[in-house]
């Protein structure tokens, strides 16, 4: 599957990532619980440099900091963190 790592080499499974028209970070997470996202991703050290690892070929995203929220969608399993780039 393919994977979404933190600044710190935290990898999760991911199954899509992307910036919205808005400039935000959309990225659905499986096998994850709202806890360990929340710590994870809440802090500014983690989510400074951020990749997108689809199967080799990579996507890096800097200096998206700010926690927006997270989504559950039931019928899919994922959790979807939304970020925002920092000031």
């Amino acid at each position: 599957m393919k994977k979404f790592i933190t600044a710190t080499d935290k990898q999760f499974d991911c199954d899509w990532c992307g910036v919205s028209y808005m400039g935000q970070l959309f990225a659905a997470i499986a096998n994850s619980d709202f806890a360990e996202l929340l710590q994870v991703f809440g802090d500014a050290d983690e989510t400074q440099t951020l990749t997108f690892d689809d199967d080799g070929q990579t996507q890096t995203y800097e200096g998206y900091t700010v926690f927006i929220g997270m989504q559950y969608d039931p019928r899919t399993g994922f959790i979807t963190v939304n970020l925002a780039k920092g000031v």
